[in-house]
């Protein structure tokens, strides 16, 4: 990983809902090189179903059901951790990674502007944990896809689909690929 100044984080989750307050199952959070699409250190954790539920999380319905029609749904729920030591964790992970603890050189992506990091944002808030970046540092994946989507369509998702680490790879490959095309034509 290039020691650049600029820290980008992929950040993706896997949820029992589709908005602010839904319980997090999982987060996968991936450092990379935002010019070149070289992967640095990765984190994954799932997080225990009870706790979310004690702390005030919800499930959707919908959501669940949905969830039992895949085919590793199982994956979400096994070795949980503590919800608060989770969050713990992957704030360490994102500011220990950034080579210290400057917020103004970490931009974290996340698969809409209202999805991963609304959720994620809405519950480092409700555990009183302070936020590892800056909100003008949220960068979104889906607006970056809208400017070239054929490249998304044409990149090949090697790993497990709705499994945090790997979306987070697939989405620094094609996120990566964009970026580059974006400033060879600039």
């Amino acid at each position: 990983m290039s020691s650049a100044i600029e820290q980008h984080y992929m950040i993706d989750l896997e949820t029992l809902g589709v908005s602010p307050g839904s319980v997090i199952s999982s987060i996968a959070a991936v450092q990379f090189d935002i010019n070149t699409g070289e992967i640095g250190r990765q984190f994954y954790k799932n997080i225990d179903l009870q706790q979310s539920l004690d702390n005030g999380f919800t499930i959707n319905a919908e959501t669940l059901k949905w969830w039992f029609n895949q085919p590793n749904r199982m994956e979400i729920f096994s070795n949980p951790d503590n919800i608060k030591s989770v969050f713990t964790s992957l704030s360490k992970f994102i500011l220990s990674t950034s080579g210290g603890y400057n917020k103004k050189n970490i931009f974290v992506w996340g698969n809409g502007a209202s999805f991963d990091l609304g959720i994620l944002n809405y519950a480092y808030n409700k555990l009183g944990i302070e936020i590892p970046w800056l909100f003008y540092n949220e960068r979104d994946v889906r607006t970056l896809v809208s400017f070239i989507p054929e490249i998304k369509k044409k990149t090949v998702n090697s790993g497990v689909l709705h499994n945090p680490l790997d979306d987070c790879k697939y989405q620094i490959a094609y996120c990566c690929e964009i970026y580059k095309q974006i400033k060879q034509k600039l």
